[in-house]
């Protein structure tokens, strides 16, 4: 139910976002008090089908209210992910996020400045986003997930930045969390694939790679053609360019699609 409301809605500006959550908070704070009603009332009446209706209120609002965030997060994600839309993700990100004074945020800050690394990363800012990565080792979290996506964008910055030491070092990290997940291999697989190309060494991993979005479709697309580029097959490599150099040039990986293209019309 909730994530067909949200489906419904598309996040393009961020006072869209900041009202949603703004209403979302105060049903909440409703139920709330509606519960703290139910909740006196049931130690006052002592009756038994208050003092269960109460008991039993108090996860049904906490749980929901999680479950929305959680669809909430995904949604805003989508500009990204999705619609490729890198400028109004980071705008709705720094107007939401855990930064932002005298407003509770749905994410953590390992989490928020996550995505601002992977933000500054895609729009070439590569400095800043080591900066960025730099400011989640203060917040840094031990769940799984987190640190899979730590050191996938540590990856990605030692690779644009050829620092043989960190890759490798990070690298290695990622093989340590595969043998407990056998999931986590793709990524390591993904990791060292770019490393290869990038290092000007073959690599067929992206040749049939299956993407989960329009993001990672772009991501693969780009090592697709800079590897075919190295087996010396310009033409694939051509029409593997042209599938992301329409997309949005904010991108950095637009924008080298782009520049291999015209470089390879003057050969």
């Amino acid at each position: 139910m909730i994530s067909s409301f949200l489906e419904k809605i598309s996040f393009e500006k961020v006072d869209e976002v900041q009202q949603l959550q703004k209403r979302v908070r105060n049903l909440y704070l409703l139920f709330m008090f509606l519960f703290f009603i139910s909740f006196i009332y049931s130690i006052e009446s002592n009756t038994i089908f208050w003092i269960i209706l109460a008991v039993c209120f108090t996860p049904v609002v906490l749980i929901s209210y999680a479950v929305f965030n959680n669809f909430l997060l995904k949604k805003i994600d989508s500009v990204l992910l999705t619609h490729l839309n890198v400028k109004s993700y980071l705008e709705i990100l720094n107007a939401t996020g855990p930064e932002q004074e005298g407003r509770k945020s749905i994410l953590s800050k390992s989490n928020y400045y996550l995505r601002i690394t992977l933000v500054y990363f895609l729009l070439g800012r590569v400095d800043d986003s080591e900066k960025a990565l730099e400011k989640v080792n203060n917040y840094l979290e031990r769940k799984k997930n987190f640190l899979i996506n730590y050191h996938y964008l540590r990856a990605l910055i030692a690779i644009s930045q050829r620092d043989k030491y960190h890759f490798e070092e990070t690298y290695n990290s990622l093989i340590e969390i595969s043998k407990k997940d056998e999931a986590v291999k793709s990524v390591v697989s993904i990791v060292k694939a770019m490393f290869d190309i990038e290092n000007l060494n073959t690599n067929d991993y992206f040749g049939n790679l299956d993407s989960h979005n329009n993001l990672e479709k772009i991501v693969f697309n780009f090592f697709k053609a800079k590897n075919q580029l190295l087996l010396r097959d310009t033409e694939g490599a051509k029409k593997t360019f042209q599938q992301i150099a329409n997309e949005n040039s904010e991108l950095f990986y637009v924008r080298e699609a782009k520049k291999y293209l015209e470089e390879l019309a003057n050969d």
